[in-house]
């Protein structure tokens, strides 16, 4: 059965939810075992292969959920043609990866590397598999299916990524990854329902996923970079455990938006645009764009207020050295995460070549600032390149995509959003208590917050009465 959008949006919300928590209780727990130097290596192993299995993920995985969602009809053929063609690529690409570990440590100026790049590439062709189930449930609507994978897929890394490091240390840490993943493979065969195979033309789907692909790669290396560089040009394995512990942090506002509204996007929009329904597409828009701009700035503002007592409580004080960069970085993570949602919604009108150009020339710059900021100003200089690249992606996706729908969020509504977001963050600058109420400051904050956009109006009664409805109905046996 199909799962309506807003509900949706929270089934992908709350596995996204635990994602992040698994995610970052993994982090915490291998940063202090591992320590900076080993965590560094984590780091810069994980980064690669994330980009790498981009190649053979990411646009596929979105032209799936496009063409599902243009006709259920074809959903089973489209995904077993799509099995067919993209694991073969993915073993074909993590074969590459192993010949050429060599050549790939001497970019990164590390012989060290070589092991754990040959350790990690069977994560790329097991992820393909993983990747084709959640573009085949999410293009049904069949969110429910597709969050309860993440959530297993999340709880397995968790289990088996810490498990195996306590025996096994950094090796043991990057196979935890190939395991969770088989285990939730062999979950998302037995949620998928098998049906009819007829024809479809798998040449108009790879022709839609090319500049997808494109958009992801460049996008996945444009999140990457600044580790990347700092690895390569800094030459320290400590500094870079200092720059992924700031990344890993500033990611969070991403990790929850992208996966829960941008999976909805995508199918939504391409559904309504079939369907010429062009003013509930604006609206679609434009409801979308508030909900999350009222999710993701309070989320950036407190990050950047309280950098140093974050990094403090989660990595420990030998990771301070990583609170300056992160309260600049987590402004460039999350216009990266506001650039990332509206390219769905032009991919979902199909035209996925528009981010996808954005995205190279944003890449482009951003290496070049690189080259100049870091050697200059080290892990600073990282995270004030890509909030500068962040800053000009967004205001170009925004300016076309209001000369193409007529419509994003009121200014009305958006400086109400930042002035409650500031008002209730700012103070926590002043307020010096002991780390570890951080939590509750924010749980504070957030409360204060949200009534302030109550009772200006910017949440309703109906707003949260659809919220409690699909709360309560998350949960299927309740």
């Amino acid at each position: 059965m199909k799962t309506p959008l807003l509900k949706g949006t929270f089934y992908l919300g709350i596995s996204q939810v635990v994602f992040i928590l698994s995610g970052y209780i993994t982090n915490f727990w291998l940063a202090r075992y591992l320590g900076p130097n080993n965590y560094g290596i984590y780091g810069v192993i994980i980064s690669f292969i994330t980009i790498i299995r981009i190649v053979s993920t990411s646009g596929f995985t979105q032209a799936i959920s496009k063409y599902c969602a243009e006709d259920e009809t074809l959903a089973y053929s489209i995904k077993i043609s799509m099995l067919k063609i993209l694991i073969p690529l993915g073993i074909f690409i993590a074969i590459f990866c192993y010949l050429f570990a060599p050549l790939i440590a001497i970019l990164f100026k590390d012989d060290k590397l070589v092991t754990f790049i040959r350790i990690s590439v069977p994560i790329i062709p097991l992820f393909t598999i993983y990747s084709i189930f959640i573009g085949y449930f999410n293009g049904l609507h069949l969110f429910d299916k597709q969050s309860y994978l993440l959530i297993i897929y999340s709880l397995l890394k968790l289990i088996f990524i810490i498990l195996l490091s306590i025996y096994f240390g950094l090796y043991g840490s990057i196979t935890g990854f190939i395991v969770a993943i088989i285990g939730t493979i062999l979950v998302g065969i037995s949620f998928s329902e098998k049906g009819n195979y007829s024809y479809f033309d798998n040449l108009k789907l790879i022709k839609f996923a090319f500049p997808i692909i494109i958009n992801s790669i460049t996008f996945s290396i444009l999140m990457n970079l600044g580790l990347l560089m700092i690895k390569s040009i800094l030459i320290d394995d400590t500094l870079t455990g200092y720059y992924y512990a700031s990344l890993t942090l500033s990611l969070a506002p991403n990790l929850l938006i992208s996966g829960a509204l941008g999976a909805i996007l995508l199918p939504a929009t391409a559904r309504l645009i079939k369907e010429q329904s062009l003013e509930k597409t604006r609206n679609l828009i434009n409801r979308w764009i508030k909900f999350l701009t009222i999710i993701v700035l309070p989320i950036t503002f407190l990050f950047s207020f309280t950098s140093s007592k974050l990094i403090n409580l989660f990595f420990s004080e030998q990771y301070t050295p990583g609170s300056k960069p992160l309260s600049i970085l987590i402004y460039g993570m999350m216009l990266l995460t506001i650039f990332n949602i509206l390219a769905n919604i032009l991919k979902g009108a199909g035209k996925p070549y528009i981010p996808m150009i954005i995205t190279t020339v944003s890449l482009i710059l951003n290496f070049l600032l690189n080259l100049y900021l870091i050697p200059h100003y080290q892990l600073i200089g990282a995270a004030i390149s890509i909030s500068i690249v962040g800053l000009l992606a967004v205001v170009l996706i925004s300016l076309l995509i209001y000369k193409e729908f007529g419509r994003l969020i009121s200014i009305k509504s958006f400086l109400i959003i930042i002035l409650a977001s500031l008002i209730t963050s700012v103070p926590l600058i002043f307020i010096a208590l002991p780390k570890y109420l951080l939590p509750i400051e924010y749980m504070i904050s957030i409360l204060i917050y949200f009534l302030i956009l109550y009772v200006l109006k910017e949440i309703t009664k109906k707003d949260i009465k659809k919220v409690k409805e699909t709360l309560i109905t998350f949960i299927p046996w309740v």
